[in-house]
Protein backbone atom coordinates (compact mmCIF):
# COMPACT_ATOMS: atom_id res chain seq x y z
CA UNK A 1 0.00 0.00 0.00
CA UNK A 2 2.91 2.43 0.79
CA UNK A 3 5.81 2.67 -1.22
CA UNK A 4 7.97 5.82 -0.32
CA UNK A 5 10.88 6.26 -2.72
CA UNK A 6 12.99 9.58 -1.15
CA UNK A 7 12.90 10.55 2.21
CA UNK A 8 12.53 14.40 2.12
CA UNK A 9 14.73 16.06 4.90
CA UNK A 10 13.25 19.66 4.78
CA UNK A 11 9.73 20.61 4.68
CA UNK A 12 10.35 21.98 1.19
CA UNK A 13 11.09 18.87 -0.35
CA UNK A 14 8.67 17.21 1.82
CA UNK A 15 5.62 18.57 -0.27
CA UNK A 16 7.63 18.34 -3.95
CA UNK A 17 8.64 14.90 -3.39
CA UNK A 18 7.14 12.52 -5.37
CA UNK A 19 5.90 9.84 -2.83
CA UNK A 20 3.97 6.58 -3.82
CA UNK A 21 1.61 6.73 -1.01
CA UNK A 22 -0.78 4.34 -2.87
CA UNK A 23 -0.72 3.02 -6.13
CA UNK A 24 -3.75 3.11 -8.89
CA UNK A 25 -4.48 -0.63 -7.52
CA UNK A 26 -5.39 0.08 -4.18
CA UNK A 27 -7.68 3.29 -5.13
CA UNK A 28 -9.48 1.04 -7.68
CA UNK A 29 -10.22 -1.67 -5.47
CA UNK A 30 -11.54 1.04 -2.73
CA UNK A 31 -13.78 2.30 -5.84
CA UNK A 32 -14.89 -1.38 -6.49
CA UNK A 33 -16.10 -1.79 -2.40
CA UNK A 34 -17.43 1.24 -2.42
CA UNK A 35 -21.83 0.35 -3.08
CA UNK A 36 -23.93 1.87 -6.29
CA UNK A 37 -25.06 5.00 -4.80
CA UNK A 38 -26.27 7.52 -6.69
CA UNK A 39 -23.41 9.63 -5.52
CA UNK A 40 -21.48 7.13 -7.24
CA UNK A 41 -23.29 7.19 -10.52
CA UNK A 42 -22.80 10.75 -10.84
CA UNK A 43 -19.05 10.83 -10.14
CA UNK A 44 -18.06 7.86 -12.43
CA UNK A 45 -17.73 9.69 -15.25
CA UNK A 46 -15.00 12.00 -13.56
CA UNK A 47 -13.49 8.49 -12.15
CA UNK A 48 -9.71 8.64 -13.76
CA UNK A 49 -9.13 12.14 -12.71
CA UNK A 50 -10.39 12.03 -9.03
CA UNK A 51 -8.43 9.21 -9.03
CA UNK A 52 -5.49 10.59 -10.04
CA UNK A 53 -6.22 13.53 -7.88
CA UNK A 54 -6.77 11.48 -4.82
CA UNK A 55 -3.47 9.72 -5.10
CA UNK A 56 -1.47 12.91 -5.54
CA UNK A 57 -3.35 14.66 -2.31
CA UNK A 58 -2.62 11.25 -0.46
CA UNK A 59 0.94 11.38 -1.65
CA UNK A 60 1.58 15.04 -0.76
CA UNK A 61 -0.18 14.91 2.40
CA UNK A 62 -2.77 17.54 0.94
CA UNK A 63 -6.00 15.52 1.72
CA UNK A 64 -8.43 16.88 3.44
CA UNK A 65 -12.30 14.88 4.20
CA UNK A 66 -15.13 16.96 2.38
CA UNK A 67 -18.46 18.14 4.18
CA UNK A 68 -20.64 15.18 4.82
CA UNK A 69 -24.41 14.54 3.73
CA UNK A 70 -26.82 14.53 6.39
CA UNK A 71 -30.24 13.05 6.69
CA UNK A 72 -32.74 10.58 8.18
CA UNK A 73 -33.72 7.21 7.66
CA UNK A 74 -37.42 5.89 9.56
CA UNK A 75 -36.51 1.97 9.31
CA UNK A 76 -36.24 0.12 11.53
CA UNK A 77 -36.20 3.57 13.95
CA UNK A 78 -35.38 6.99 13.01
CA UNK A 79 -32.11 7.73 12.93
CA UNK A 80 -29.34 10.68 11.99
CA UNK A 81 -27.45 9.28 9.01
CA UNK A 82 -23.71 11.62 8.13
CA UNK A 83 -22.65 9.78 4.74
CA UNK A 84 -19.00 10.65 3.43
CA UNK A 85 -18.73 12.18 0.08
CA UNK A 86 -17.59 9.53 -2.85
CA UNK A 87 -13.92 10.77 -2.60
CA UNK A 88 -13.89 10.10 0.72
CA UNK A 89 -15.44 6.89 0.87
CA UNK A 90 -12.32 5.73 -1.39
CA UNK A 91 -10.58 6.78 1.12
CA UNK A 92 -12.04 4.86 4.21
CA UNK A 93 -12.25 1.90 2.18
CA UNK A 94 -8.16 2.19 1.46
CA UNK A 95 -7.47 2.30 4.70
CA UNK A 96 -10.31 -0.52 6.35
CA UNK A 97 -9.24 -2.68 3.26
CA UNK A 98 -5.52 -2.61 4.67
CA UNK A 99 -6.09 -2.79 8.16
CA UNK A 100 -9.04 -4.78 8.29
CA UNK A 101 -6.97 -8.29 7.89
CA UNK A 102 -4.33 -7.45 10.07
CA UNK A 103 -6.30 -5.67 13.52
CA UNK A 104 -9.05 -8.68 12.54
CA UNK A 105 -6.53 -11.36 13.74
CA UNK A 106 -6.39 -9.51 17.27
CA UNK A 107 -9.93 -9.23 18.13
CA UNK A 108 -11.25 -12.11 20.33
CA UNK A 109 -13.46 -15.05 18.83
CA UNK A 110 -16.88 -13.66 20.38
CA UNK A 111 -16.95 -10.19 18.57
CA UNK A 112 -18.99 -10.74 15.68
CA UNK A 113 -20.11 -7.23 14.20
CA UNK A 114 -18.54 -5.93 11.09
CA UNK A 115 -16.15 -8.84 10.34
CA UNK A 116 -15.39 -10.97 7.73
CA UNK A 117 -17.60 -14.62 8.67
CA UNK A 118 -18.71 -13.50 11.31
CA UNK A 119 -22.39 -11.45 11.80
CA UNK A 120 -25.34 -10.81 13.11
CA UNK A 121 -26.45 -15.17 12.58
CA UNK A 122 -23.07 -16.36 13.92
CA UNK A 123 -23.62 -14.32 17.34
CA UNK A 124 -27.05 -15.95 17.95
CA UNK A 125 -26.45 -19.38 16.88
CA UNK A 126 -23.05 -18.90 18.98
CA UNK A 127 -25.48 -17.45 22.24
CA UNK A 128 -27.64 -20.36 21.36
CA UNK A 129 -24.57 -22.88 22.03
CA UNK A 130 -23.11 -20.87 25.38
CA UNK A 131 -27.12 -21.81 26.73
CA UNK A 132 -26.58 -24.88 26.21
CA UNK A 133 -23.30 -25.45 27.80
CA UNK A 134 -24.56 -24.00 30.67
CA UNK A 135 -27.33 -26.13 33.48
CA UNK A 136 -30.64 -25.38 32.58
CA UNK A 137 -31.02 -22.78 35.60
CA UNK A 138 -28.51 -20.68 34.38
CA UNK A 139 -28.78 -16.73 33.79
CA UNK A 140 -28.11 -14.31 31.23
CA UNK A 141 -27.03 -10.47 31.56
CA UNK A 142 -27.83 -8.26 28.50
CA UNK A 143 -26.31 -5.06 27.65
CA UNK A 144 -26.23 -2.53 25.43
CA UNK A 145 -24.37 0.98 25.49
CA UNK A 146 -26.27 4.05 25.75
CA UNK A 147 -26.23 6.25 23.66
CA UNK A 148 -23.01 4.40 21.38
CA UNK A 149 -21.97 5.80 18.57
CA UNK A 150 -22.73 9.31 19.37
CA UNK A 151 -20.97 8.97 22.79
CA UNK A 152 -17.33 7.34 21.56
CA UNK A 153 -14.44 10.10 22.61
CA UNK A 154 -12.71 9.95 19.66
CA UNK A 155 -9.91 11.37 20.99
CA UNK A 156 -9.04 8.17 23.01
CA UNK A 157 -10.53 6.14 20.07
CA UNK A 158 -7.38 7.81 17.82
CA UNK A 159 -5.51 6.53 20.67
CA UNK A 160 -6.84 3.23 20.92
CA UNK A 161 -6.51 2.42 16.82
CA UNK A 162 -2.58 3.82 16.73
CA UNK A 163 -1.59 1.30 19.39
CA UNK A 164 -3.30 -1.59 17.76
CA UNK A 165 -1.30 0.00 14.43
CA UNK A 166 1.82 -0.19 16.44
CA UNK A 167 1.73 -3.48 17.28
CA UNK A 168 1.66 -5.01 13.59
CA UNK A 169 4.57 -5.72 12.05
CA UNK A 170 3.68 -5.88 8.95
CA UNK A 171 2.99 -1.82 8.70
CA UNK A 172 6.29 -0.65 8.56
CA UNK A 173 7.09 3.22 9.90
CA UNK A 174 6.59 5.73 6.87
CA UNK A 175 3.23 3.40 6.21
CA UNK A 176 2.30 3.51 9.84
CA UNK A 177 3.06 7.51 9.80
CA UNK A 178 0.66 7.58 6.79
CA UNK A 179 -1.94 5.83 8.37
CA UNK A 180 -1.91 7.92 11.31
CA UNK A 181 -1.98 11.34 9.56
CA UNK A 182 -5.22 10.16 7.75
CA UNK A 183 -6.70 8.57 10.96
CA UNK A 184 -5.89 12.27 12.56
CA UNK A 185 -7.59 13.36 9.38
CA UNK A 186 -11.19 11.09 9.55
CA UNK A 187 -11.41 11.27 13.16
CA UNK A 188 -10.44 15.23 13.79
CA UNK A 189 -13.31 16.06 11.63
CA UNK A 190 -16.75 16.86 13.01
CA UNK A 191 -19.41 15.45 10.44
CA UNK A 192 -21.86 17.90 11.90
CA UNK A 193 -19.80 21.25 11.02
CA UNK A 194 -21.59 22.28 8.09
CA UNK A 195 -23.11 19.37 6.75
CA UNK A 196 -25.06 19.18 3.33
CA UNK A 197 -28.40 18.21 4.31
CA UNK A 198 -30.50 16.36 1.53
CA UNK A 199 -33.80 14.44 2.35
CA UNK A 200 -36.33 15.40 4.52
CA UNK A 201 -35.31 18.00 7.23
CA UNK A 202 -38.57 17.70 9.15
CA UNK A 203 -37.28 13.65 10.31
CA UNK A 204 -33.84 15.13 11.66
CA UNK A 205 -35.77 17.50 14.09
CA UNK A 206 -37.60 14.43 15.27
CA UNK A 207 -34.08 13.21 16.10
CA UNK A 208 -33.64 13.19 20.20
CA UNK A 209 -30.70 15.16 20.95
CA UNK A 210 -28.65 12.21 22.92
CA UNK A 211 -28.99 10.95 19.37
CA UNK A 212 -27.73 13.88 17.38
CA UNK A 213 -24.45 14.83 16.37
CA UNK A 214 -25.48 18.13 16.80
CA UNK A 215 -25.57 18.65 20.20
CA UNK A 216 -22.61 16.54 21.56
CA UNK A 217 -18.91 17.89 21.75
CA UNK A 218 -17.05 18.59 18.86
CA UNK A 219 -14.76 15.38 19.45
CA UNK A 220 -17.25 13.07 20.72
CA UNK A 221 -19.57 10.89 18.30
CA UNK A 222 -18.78 8.83 15.41
CA UNK A 223 -21.03 9.33 12.44
CA UNK A 224 -23.89 6.22 11.42
CA UNK A 225 -23.14 5.60 7.77
CA UNK A 226 -19.81 5.77 7.64
CA UNK A 227 -17.28 2.63 6.62
CA UNK A 228 -14.67 3.83 9.09
CA UNK A 229 -17.33 4.41 12.08
CA UNK A 230 -18.20 0.64 11.62
CA UNK A 231 -14.82 -0.26 11.90
CA UNK A 232 -13.04 2.04 14.63
CA UNK A 233 -16.47 1.22 16.56
CA UNK A 234 -15.71 -1.89 16.43
CA UNK A 235 -12.05 -1.71 17.64
CA UNK A 236 -12.91 0.87 20.49
CA UNK A 237 -15.03 -1.65 22.31
CA UNK A 238 -12.64 -4.67 21.71
CA UNK A 239 -10.65 -2.92 24.48
CA UNK A 240 -14.03 -4.03 26.65
CA UNK A 241 -14.06 -7.58 25.33
CA UNK A 242 -10.46 -7.31 26.33
CA UNK A 243 -11.17 -6.60 30.29
CA UNK A 244 -14.01 -8.83 30.27
CA UNK A 245 -12.34 -12.14 28.71
CA UNK A 246 -8.72 -11.38 30.70
CA UNK A 247 -9.81 -9.61 33.59
CA UNK A 248 -12.99 -10.72 34.77
CA UNK A 249 -12.66 -14.27 32.89
CA UNK A 250 -15.79 -14.26 31.95
CA UNK A 251 -15.74 -17.55 29.88
CA UNK A 252 -19.40 -16.97 28.11
CA UNK A 253 -19.49 -13.56 26.99
CA UNK A 254 -20.20 -12.46 22.77
CA UNK A 255 -20.84 -8.94 21.84
CA UNK A 256 -22.54 -7.49 18.34
CA UNK A 257 -21.69 -3.50 17.76
CA UNK A 258 -22.69 -2.37 21.34
CA UNK A 259 -24.82 -5.12 21.82
CA UNK A 260 -23.85 -7.88 24.75
CA UNK A 261 -24.11 -11.12 26.84
CA UNK A 262 -22.57 -12.68 29.16
CA UNK A 263 -23.73 -16.20 30.65
CA UNK A 264 -23.05 -17.79 34.46
CA UNK A 265 -24.90 -20.16 36.72
CA UNK A 266 -24.96 -17.76 39.74
CA UNK A 267 -26.96 -14.20 39.24
CA UNK A 268 -25.03 -12.68 42.01
CA UNK A 269 -21.86 -12.94 39.79
CA UNK A 270 -23.34 -11.15 37.22
CA UNK A 271 -24.36 -8.61 38.88
CA UNK A 272 -20.61 -7.88 40.33
CA UNK A 273 -19.59 -7.87 36.67
CA UNK A 274 -21.99 -5.37 35.78
CA UNK A 275 -20.93 -3.05 38.35
CA UNK A 276 -17.14 -3.63 37.57
CA UNK A 277 -18.32 -3.74 33.73
CA UNK A 278 -19.63 -0.12 34.36
CA UNK A 279 -16.36 1.43 35.86
CA UNK A 280 -14.64 0.50 33.25
CA UNK A 281 -16.71 1.83 30.77
CA UNK A 282 -16.47 5.06 32.45
CA UNK A 283 -13.37 5.32 33.41
CA UNK A 284 -11.64 3.65 30.42
CA UNK A 285 -13.85 4.40 27.43
CA UNK A 286 -15.72 7.45 28.44
CA UNK A 287 -19.05 5.52 28.02
CA UNK A 288 -21.92 4.22 30.65
CA UNK A 289 -24.48 1.45 30.48
CA UNK A 290 -27.90 1.54 29.31
CA UNK A 291 -30.06 1.92 32.73
CA UNK A 292 -33.33 0.58 30.81
CA UNK A 293 -31.35 -1.85 28.31
CA UNK A 294 -29.68 -3.92 31.38
CA UNK A 295 -30.95 -7.09 32.28
CA UNK A 296 -30.26 -10.47 34.23
CA UNK A 297 -33.08 -13.45 33.28
CA UNK A 298 -33.41 -17.21 33.53
CA UNK A 299 -31.89 -18.50 29.99
CA UNK A 300 -35.29 -20.97 29.85
CA UNK A 301 -37.09 -17.69 29.30
CA UNK A 302 -35.11 -16.83 26.08
CA UNK A 303 -33.03 -14.14 25.42
CA UNK A 304 -34.09 -11.16 22.52
CA UNK A 305 -31.26 -10.55 20.65
CA UNK A 306 -30.91 -9.72 17.08
CA UNK A 307 -34.06 -9.77 16.20
CA UNK A 308 -34.50 -13.30 17.63
CA UNK A 309 -35.94 -14.65 20.88
CA UNK A 310 -33.19 -17.28 22.02
CA UNK A 311 -33.42 -19.89 24.02
CA UNK A 312 -31.27 -23.07 25.22
CA UNK A 313 -33.23 -25.77 22.77
CA UNK A 314 -34.81 -23.28 20.21
CA UNK A 315 -34.51 -19.73 18.11
CA UNK A 316 -38.14 -17.75 17.66
CA UNK A 317 -37.91 -14.65 15.29
CA UNK A 318 -39.60 -11.57 17.05
CA UNK A 319 -43.39 -10.95 16.56
CA UNK A 320 -42.87 -7.30 15.25
CA UNK A 321 -41.11 -8.86 12.21
CA UNK A 322 -44.40 -11.14 11.47
CA UNK A 323 -46.41 -8.18 11.62
CA UNK A 324 -44.01 -6.36 9.53
CA UNK A 325 -44.22 -9.08 6.86
CA UNK A 326 -47.78 -9.55 7.38
CA UNK A 327 -48.37 -5.93 6.22
CA UNK A 328 -46.18 -5.78 3.41
CA UNK A 329 -48.14 -8.68 2.06
CA UNK A 330 -51.00 -7.26 3.00
CA UNK A 331 -50.13 -3.82 0.83
CA UNK A 332 -48.83 -5.92 -1.72
CA UNK A 333 -52.14 -7.34 -2.05
CA UNK A 334 -53.59 -3.77 -2.01
CA UNK A 335 -51.40 -2.92 -4.88
CA UNK A 336 -53.10 -5.17 -7.14
CA UNK A 337 -56.61 -5.69 -5.90
CA UNK A 338 -57.45 -2.58 -3.70
CA UNK A 339 -60.84 -3.23 -3.31
CA UNK A 340 -60.74 -6.54 -1.88
CA UNK A 341 -57.60 -5.28 0.09
CA UNK A 342 -58.44 -1.64 0.77
CA UNK A 343 -55.62 0.13 2.57
CA UNK A 344 -55.96 3.91 4.20
CA UNK A 345 -52.41 4.39 4.90
CA UNK A 346 -49.98 3.50 2.39
CA UNK A 347 -46.31 2.97 3.87
CA UNK A 348 -44.03 6.35 3.61
CA UNK A 349 -40.97 4.04 3.25
CA UNK A 350 -42.46 1.73 0.09
CA UNK A 351 -41.59 3.40 -3.37
CA UNK A 352 -45.32 2.61 -4.28
CA UNK A 353 -46.37 3.46 -1.03
CA UNK A 354 -45.03 7.55 -1.52
CA UNK A 355 -46.24 7.53 -5.29
CA UNK A 356 -49.54 6.63 -4.10
CA UNK A 357 -49.94 9.49 -1.24
CA UNK A 358 -48.28 11.32 -4.14
CA UNK A 359 -50.96 10.66 -6.91
CA UNK A 360 -48.38 9.41 -9.32
CA UNK A 361 -49.95 6.08 -9.42
CA UNK A 362 -53.56 4.50 -9.99
CA UNK A 363 -54.83 0.95 -8.80
CA UNK A 364 -54.19 -1.66 -9.82
CA UNK A 365 -51.23 -2.32 -11.00
CA UNK A 366 -50.86 -3.98 -13.88
CA UNK A 367 -48.60 -6.89 -12.34
CA UNK A 368 -45.23 -7.04 -14.39
CA UNK A 369 -42.32 -8.97 -14.02
CA UNK A 370 -40.64 -5.79 -12.49
CA UNK A 371 -43.18 -5.45 -9.44
CA UNK A 372 -43.15 -8.77 -8.94
CA UNK A 373 -39.61 -9.12 -8.82
CA UNK A 374 -39.46 -6.12 -6.26
CA UNK A 375 -41.97 -8.06 -4.29
CA UNK A 376 -40.06 -11.19 -4.37
CA UNK A 377 -37.07 -9.47 -3.39
CA UNK A 378 -38.68 -7.93 0.19
CA UNK A 379 -40.28 -10.83 0.85
CA UNK A 380 -37.46 -13.06 0.80
CA UNK A 381 -35.70 -10.72 2.56
CA UNK A 382 -38.15 -11.55 5.39
CA UNK A 383 -38.40 -15.44 4.56
CA UNK A 384 -34.69 -15.01 5.34
CA UNK A 385 -34.53 -14.15 8.48
CA UNK A 386 -37.12 -16.62 9.41
CA UNK A 387 -35.17 -19.24 8.00
CA UNK A 388 -32.68 -18.88 11.01
CA UNK A 389 -35.02 -19.63 13.42
CA UNK A 390 -37.39 -22.59 14.16
CA UNK A 391 -40.16 -21.52 11.92
CA UNK A 392 -41.13 -23.99 9.43
CA UNK A 393 -44.97 -24.06 10.04
CA UNK A 394 -44.68 -20.30 10.71
CA UNK A 395 -43.37 -19.54 6.90
CA UNK A 396 -45.70 -22.28 5.62
CA UNK A 397 -48.91 -20.73 7.57
CA UNK A 398 -48.17 -17.49 6.16
CA UNK A 399 -47.99 -18.46 2.49
CA UNK A 400 -51.09 -20.55 2.63
CA UNK A 401 -53.17 -17.80 4.95
CA UNK A 402 -51.28 -14.52 4.05
CA UNK A 403 -50.42 -14.50 0.41
CA UNK A 404 -53.91 -14.66 -0.95
CA UNK A 405 -53.61 -13.14 -4.33
CA UNK A 406 -49.72 -13.33 -4.66
CA UNK A 407 -49.90 -17.35 -4.59
CA UNK A 408 -50.99 -17.13 -8.09
CA UNK A 409 -47.39 -15.62 -8.56
CA UNK A 410 -44.76 -17.39 -6.06
CA UNK A 411 -44.78 -21.02 -5.19
CA UNK A 412 -42.35 -21.71 -2.24
CA UNK A 413 -39.26 -23.10 -2.17
CA UNK A 414 -38.16 -26.06 -0.27
CA UNK A 415 -39.01 -26.04 2.99
CA UNK A 416 -40.74 -22.63 2.49
CA UNK A 417 -37.21 -20.94 2.79
CA UNK A 418 -37.73 -18.77 -0.18
CA UNK A 419 -40.77 -18.10 -2.49
CA UNK A 420 -39.92 -18.36 -5.84
CA UNK A 421 -41.53 -16.51 -9.04
CA UNK A 422 -43.24 -18.82 -10.98
CA UNK A 423 -42.12 -19.36 -14.89
CA UNK A 424 -42.64 -16.00 -16.95
CA UNK A 425 -43.61 -17.68 -19.93
CA UNK A 426 -45.99 -19.84 -17.85
CA UNK A 427 -48.19 -16.42 -16.09
CA UNK A 428 -48.17 -15.30 -19.45
CA UNK A 429 -49.94 -18.34 -21.07
CA UNK A 430 -52.05 -17.89 -18.18
CA UNK A 431 -52.66 -14.50 -19.23
CA UNK A 432 -52.32 -13.24 -15.11
CA UNK A 433 -49.12 -10.55 -16.14
CA UNK A 434 -48.78 -7.41 -18.07
CA UNK A 435 -46.47 -8.28 -20.97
Amino acid sequence: MVIVLEQPTTKTQANAVAIDITDEFDLLHAYQQTSSSAQRKAEIYQLYGLLNQLMLDLALGLYQPGRYRCFAVKEPKIREIFAPSFRDRLVHHLLVDRLMPLIDRRLIFDSFANRPTKGAHHAVRRLQKFMRQLPPTAYYMQCDIESYFTSINRTRLREVVYWHIEQLPEIGLDERHFMFEIIAKVLGQNPAHKPIYTGNRHLLRQIPRHKSLFHTQPDVGMPIGSLTSQFFSNVYLNELDRFVKHHLKAKHYLRYVDDFVLLHECPEQLNRWKAEISTFLGQDLALKLHPKKTLIQPTHRGCDYLGYIVRPHSIQVRRRAVKALRRRLYFFNHLLDPVAFPHFNPPPNNRYGRDIRAGMIKLPLLPTVGLLQNMMQVINSYYGTMGHANSYHLRRSIYLNQFHRLQKYFVPGASFTKMILRPVALLKREGIIAI
